[in-house]
C-alpha cells in the first residue's frame, strides 16, 4: 500500500493480512485484478467476480457476486468482466 501523498510505502505484505482486506475470501486475496477506493465503499475484482466492503461499516462485505449481477456495472460488455 503506498501513501500517494509522498509515495512512501505504508504496508507492505499479504493483502488478507491487512485491515480491510481481512474480511476477503481467501480466493480472493490473490491475484486481484483490480481495487478501486474512492472514499466510498472499497471494491475489488478478480475474474467475473466483484467483492464490494463498506469501510463505515466496520469492513462489512455488502456485495460479493458477479460484477454483472451488481446494478452499477450491468452494463458493462462481458469483455471487460472475464
Amino acid at each position: 500500500m503506498i501513501n500517494t501523498a509522498n509515495s512512501s510505502i505504508r504496508y507492505h505484505g499479504k493483502i488478507a493480512e491487512y485491515g480491510t482486506y481481512s474480511r476477503l475470501h481467501a480466493e480472493m486475496a490473490e491475484d486481484i485484478d483490480d481495487v478501486i477506493f474512492d472514499g466510498g465503499p472499497l471494491r475489488v475484482f478478480k475474474g467475473d467476480r466483484l467483492v464490494i466492503i463498506d469501510c463505515t461499516q466496520g469492513n462489512k462485505v455488502i456485495y460479493d457476486g458477479r460484477i454483472l449481477a451488481h446494478g452499477g456495472y450491468t452494463s458493462l460488455p462481458a469483455t471487460w468482466v472475464s
